[in-house]
This record gives structure tokens, C-alpha cells and sequence, in this order.
């Protein structure tokens, strides 16, 4: 069975919406944060002879577009959801 690490930088927590009134949920603080984790999570993979992908789109077509590339393949997805306020 393959593992395959992805982590997505979801543009709707790190782009002001007019919903929201042009109010980002990640701070530039915060925002560094997530890159220095996410790189810190990649080293250690490769560490491991693994990778994580990176995106910056949303994560649900992101994950699609993924299982299409690899249809023939049977899939399980496992994630976080992280639930910010």
C-alpha cells in the first residue's frame, strides 16, 4: 500500500474575501508558521525516503484531481480537518 503525504495551503485560509471583509484567517505570523511546519514535515519525510506534496489550491479539487490521475488505483482518504474560528 503507497502513502501519499499532501498537505494544501488553502487559498481560502490565506486570501482575504469580501465575505469576510477582506479579513485573512491566517496572519503573516501564522502564515510563516504553516511554511516553516510544512517544510519541517517535508524534510522529515525525506528523511524517510518519502515526499509530501505541496499545493496551493483548494483542498477537495486538489485530492480529486489526484485520484483521476491515479484512478486504477483503490483509494482510502484519511485528513485532519482543521476547524478555525
Amino acid at each position: 500500500m503507497d502513502i501519499v503525504p499532501v498537505f494544501c495551503f488553502d487559498p481560502r485560509f490565506y486570501t482575504a474575501h469580501v465575505k469576510t471583509y477582506d479579513i485573512r484567517k491566517a496572519s503573516a505570523i501564522r502564515t510563516k508558521f504553516h511554511i516553516d511546519s510544512v517544510t519541517d514535515l517535508r524534510n522529515s519525510l525525506e528523511n524517510l525516503n518519502s515526499h509530501l506534496l505541496v499545493s496551493d489550491e483548494k483542498p477537495e479539487d486538489f485530492i480529486a484531481k489526484l485520484m483521476r490521475e491515479r484512478e486504477q488505483l483503490h483509494h482510502t482518504i484519511v485528513y485532519q480537518r482543521e476547524i478555525c474560528e
